[in-house]
């Protein structure tokens, strides 16, 4: 469009003048070349290194036999296939891949010997109490109000008001009086 507007206007006194504000569009497809360029040096870094992980992953071996490997005595007499510090972590950072290497939701059941329709049978609780904890949140303690009010302080838009209030209420005490100052300041 703008390369069209330069050739239906070429009927100008002072062409210098008249297009100095106008966009160089040599310059501009230079620069559109460079980001395409850039733009595939970093497509093709990317896809090298998610090549690497590739790899890196296959390298690892069969996936199932190293869960096996991990799992203690108890854990394993118990008749559950994961270990409770395991469990926790994937449930904790929400990670889909470690969730998906053991079978998603069905070989999450699967592994703790739950059914998906019928629960956990009743008997099975305190065994699985004493090995993977109670299901309790365990709650903070509360700060106290005056904690709040310090870190309030830290903040440097309120060191600064607090500033010029103070300065405030100084020049009305000493341009008022006492009673009239307070008042203005």
């Amino acid at each position: 469009a703008l390369r069209r507007w330069r050739s239906a206007v070429w009927l100008v006194k002072n062409p210098r003048r008249r297009f100095r504000m106008v966009a160089d569009l040599a310059k501009r497809s230079e620069a559109e070349r460079k980001r395409r360029k850039i733009q595939e040096k970093i497509r093709i870094a990317l896809y090298v290194q998610k090549a690497a992980l590739h790899f890196i992953e296959a390298g690892k071996g069969p996936k199932g036999v190293e869960h096996k490997l991990k799992l203690s005595e108890e854990v394993r007499q118990a008749g559950f296939g994961i270990e409770p510090d395991e469990l926790a972590s994937i449930v904790r950072s929400h990670d889909i891949k470690g969730s998906q290497l053991h079978g998603g939701v069905e070989g999450f059941a699967r592994k703790i010997s739950v059914s998906l329709n019928d629960g956990v049978v009743s008997s099975d609780i305190s065994l699985r109490q004493k090995i993977y904890g109670f299901n309790r949140f365990v709650e903070k303690p509360s700060k106290p109000f005056w904690m709040f009010v310090w870190e309030a302080l830290h903040d440097l838009t309120l060191i600064i008001l607090i500033v010029c209030a103070v300065i405030s209420v100084g020049v009305g005490l000493a341009t008022e009086g006492w009673p009239e100052g307070m008042y203005d300041g």
